[in-house]
């Protein structure tokens, strides 16, 4: 009984370092969000001005690996046009994270490589025509959904 015993105990520290590292990875996402949708927010506050309506609001994200949680997203609109920009999940095949770009004009996908924090942009949601994504980036892409 004792191998038992000991197999159990090593099993429990096994997921106990399992359930911090998740709980870890998920408030670093929660954060790299928080940034984006800041970043986002800032990049877009010239044209609020001019009637661009920007709409902060949380979504409700459900996986395997790390359960229910709430994840900030963004919602815009411009005269008959809405655009939804949301994350999808953190672990997602083949990167560390990805935010959907929903739009009139098709969806457009934000996803990381997995272990970077860097952002591309993507039209196809994989990193065969992803470019870096920056300021220019999203300005080009805000004039092609909004056009």
């Amino acid at each position: 009984m004792a191998d038992l015993v000991e197999f159990f105990k090593a099993k429990k520290e096994y997921y106990d370092r399992w359930e911090e590292s998740k709980a870890k990875q998920l408030k670093e996402w929660r954060q790299d969000l928080d940034q984006l949708m800041r970043q986002l927010q800032a990049w877009l506050q010239p044209v609020a001005k001019l009637g661009l309506k920007i709409r902060p609001y949380e979504v409700n994200i459900t996986e395997q690996v790390f359960g229910t949680y709430k994840a900030p997203a963004l919602e815009l609109n411009f005269g008959p046009i809405t655009v939804q920009i949301k994350p999808k999940a953190l672990a997602f095949i083949g990167m560390d994270g990805r935010v959907d770009i929903e739009s009139p004009q098709g969806t457009f996908y934000l996803i990381r490589r997995p272990g970077a924090k860097e952002w591309f942009l993507s039209r196809t949601g994989w990193f065969d025509d992803a470019k870096s994504f920056n300021k220019e980036v999203f300005e080009e892409l805000v004039r092609e959904i909004f056009a």
